[in-house]
């Protein structure tokens, strides 16, 4: 064991003095390690989420199980755990970066303790359950691949060993230690947490088209091309006309022209890539006659129409044309208001007024879809007759881009009483007895997922999901709680209804794999704001 922390110890010395590098403050990078150990003859696997606080730091979670090798005193050892790490990189270079890493958590070990392996006439009591570790590990990540070695510090596992006789007598026990820490190999890959050069290309590409979105920017361009194709001597035009025409009095009150007609061609030039959202119409104030017109992209507006010609207006509201108004602010194109053809009042309503105080000016960026975050309530069934049948929780949801949704979800399973029938013999006679043994089962299942968003319609959206879930599952035998904290991976569908733009509800099938497998249905209702 000294051997082996010396190792990282030493290896942590080689990279001590390297230019301090890594990827990009405020990204987020997830991955799998496949995790080998005892000769490369046991296996695992964890996966990884973080942050990075800083260009050569990442913080995060990790979940992951592994099988251990046979002991003097266990068969088989398994163990999940959920751990807080911590990464430091080195490096200058972006494709090559060397890191040391660390983490503590918690470990939930499932012990299968060997009696045979004490003696024939020995029984014994393991004691598994949750134990406090971590781990440090060094290493580095080339391109998406990363390679490390690790030691996990895992507090040991106790058992009693009853003794009995050969002969009779009084019967022996004692207390016996199988400690739990080992040394393994890690290879994986790793997805996100952006590249420096990158990075920096990509912003400058933003800024620049940024730019080039101004009013200003275009003005420019606008004037000196039309001017050069203006200034373009025509193949039926006379040298003394063509003279006269691009005279300096000329030149000047073209340009003017132009200034007029630059606002008109800009607003058409930009207008064409703005989204236009959802529009909806509300209630009607009859003191103050006007409709309220809500917009999920622009916000809420006023629209006067006169009393005795709202009904009209309401009756003919899903048949009209509705135009969206545009003008300059801030040196950008801004939503000014609408228009509404075939409506004897479009022309009441070509200033609308708006209802908050946010600004008008919007930039046609594709991750504009309205409200983002979404919370609500849920019942779950379980089909795994080793886990409840039934429970209820609450969920969050938060749209990250144009298709992608990340889904935090809690369920709280209702506790499952369950019995069989055990045949125990006698330690002397050999007799067999029945024996009926209760039991009660418990769980609670913490999930991540990400979903990709297939809009089918303004109502209906259906997206396929995966993920991770943490479930912890106890089992009291006899009064007796063993409890397994392990991670489940997930893969499914689901599908959501948009009864109006602040609620939804949801059905969401899908398959976890892990320790155990089994097939969960959820359905429940989601507020969006």
């Amino acid at each position: 064991m000294n051997k082996k922390i010396f190792l990282i110890v030493m290896i942590i010395a080689l990279f001590a003095d390297v230019e301090v590098f890594s990827q990009v403050k405020g990204k987020v990078r997830g991955g799998l390690d496949f995790r080998l150990a005892n000769g490369f003859g046991d296996a695992g696997i964890a996966a990884n989420l973080g942050i990075n606080p800083q260009d050569n730091m990442n913080v995060g979670l990790r979940v992951g199980g592994f099988i251990l090798p046979e002991t003097q005193y266990r068969r088989r050892l398994r163990y999940s755990s959920i751990l807080g790490t911590y990464t430091y990189y080195f490096g200058s270079r972006p494709t090559f970066r060397p890191f040391v890493g660390g983490g503590f958590g918690s470990y939930s070990v499932d012990d299968e303790w060997a009696y045979t392996k004490i003696s024939y006439s020995s029984m014994i009591n393991g004691h598994g359950g949750n134990k406090y570790g971590g781990f440090l590990s060094a290493g580095f990540e080339l391109w998406k691949i990363r390679l490390a070695v690790e030691y996990n510090f895992i507090q040991a596992s106790k058992a009693t060993v009853t003794t009995y006789p050969p002969y009779g007598g009084s019967l022996i026990t004692s207390e016996i230690k199988d400690k739990n820490s080992h040394f393994m190999v890690t290879a994986g890959f790793f997805i996100g947490g952006g590249n420096k050069r990158k990075e920096a290309r990509k912003e400058a590409r933003k800024n620049e088209r940024d730019r080039m979105d101004t009013f200003s920017y275009f003005a420019l361009n606008y004037i000196d091309q039309e001017m050069e194709k203006w200034a373009q001597r025509g193949e039926f035009e006379r040298t003394v006309d063509w003279q006269e025409r691009v005279s300096e009095e000329n030149r000047q009150a073209k340009i003017a022209e132009l200034q007029e007609n630059t606002v008109r061609a800009y607003i058409a030039d930009q207008s064409r890539n703005m989204p236009v959202g959802r529009i909806t119409l509300g209630a009607y104030d009859a003191d103050n006659e006007v409709f309220l017109i809500s917009n999920t992209l622009y916000g809420d507006w006023l629209a006067p129409v006169p009393l005795h010609e709202a009904p009209q207006f309401r009756d003919n509201w899903s048949r009209v044309a509705k135009t969206l108004k545009w003008e300059i602010q801030n040196d950008r194109i801004a939503f000014a208001g609408y228009s509404f053809e075939d409506v004897r009042v479009a022309e009441s309503v070509q200033t609308p007024s708006r209802t908050s105080g946010t600004s008008g000016v919007v930039q046609s960026s594709p991750a504009q879809q309205g409200k983002r975050l979404g919370a609500g309530a849920h019942i779950a069934l379980n089909t795994n007759k080793k886990f409840p049948d039934f429970g209820v929780g609450a969920q969050f949801r938060c749209n990250v881009g144009k298709r992608i949704r990340l889904d935090a979800a809690f369920t709280y399973f209702i506790p499952k009483n369950d019995e069989y029938t055990e045949n125990i013999p006698d330690l002397f006679t050999g007799a067999i007895t029945k024996k009926t043994i209760e039991t009660t089962l418990k769980m609670w299942d913490l999930g991540f997922n990400v979903h990709f968003l297939l809009p089918l319609s303004d109502k209906i959206t259906v997206y396929p999901l995966s993920g991770l879930s943490i479930i912890r599952n106890t089992t009291n035998t006899s009064g007796i709680d063993v409890t397994l904290t392990a991670p489940y991976f997930n893969v499914g569908a689901g599908l959501d209804l948009h009864l109006n733009d602040n609620v939804g509800i949801f059905l969401e099938p899908k398959f976890l794999a892990g320790l155990n497998t089994g097939f969960t249905v959820k359905t429940g209702i989601v507020f969006k704001f």
